[in-house]
């Protein structure tokens, strides 16, 4: 999976996040899939880079069906290839959203009912959709679209997991405990 940001493997934030996100879907999910565990890992770690899940030049700023539907158009009249990372990043960007910030999915259009759950369902078809595109990408994409709830789940224990370390950091050093 290319990213447009990344960080060196040897880097501590990368090693930070990938710790966190392997406990949290090995030991405390149970989800013993690497390939997975390693797509969400670059997907959190693309994720320090904000303009990576939403850049100001992407044509679809919105995630739901009325993206979908514009994007199988595109997928009518032109290359698969573009498409395919079109839908690929709309899943991302659900999957990242609904996981990580879904209080945030949730006040935003919070006169909307049902906005998680729409959004949750457009990032599993659109990586059903990428994965149909190009075969090469299939079997990753179809996992993600069928584990998408418990991969969402996962990511929020990832979210709760730096909250608490950053508040046990933050008590050490007001109390002068070493760390």
């Amino acid at each position: 999976m290319e990213r447009a940001f990344s960080l060196r493997e040897d880097h501590p934030l990368h090693c930070w996040i990938r710790g966190l996100t392997e406990y949290t879907f090995m030991q405390r999910l149970g989800m013993g899939d690497p390939g997975i565990v390693d797509y969400l890992s670059a997907l959190l770690i693309s994720g320090v880079a904000t303009e990576t899940l939403n850049p100001a030049s992407d044509p679809f700023p919105s995630a739901d069906l009325g993206t979908l539907y514009e994007l199988q158009n595109i997928a009518r009249q032109g290359s698969s290839e573009i498409a395919t990372e079109a839908f690929r990043r709309l899943g991302d960007r659900n999957l990242f959203l609904t996981g990580v910030f879904p209080e945030s999915v949730e006040r935003r259009n919070a006169w909307r009912s049902g906005d998680l759950r729409m959004m949750t369902l457009t990032g599993k078809r659109a990586y059903q959709v990428a994965g149909e595109l190009d075969r090469t990408q299939a079997p990753m994409m179809h996992r993600l679209s069928e584990c998408f709830e418990v991969c969402a789940k996962g990511l929020r224990e990832v979210r709760q997991a730096w909250e608490d370390e950053s508040a046990t950091n933050r008590d050490r050093r007001i109390w002068g405990v070493p760390g």
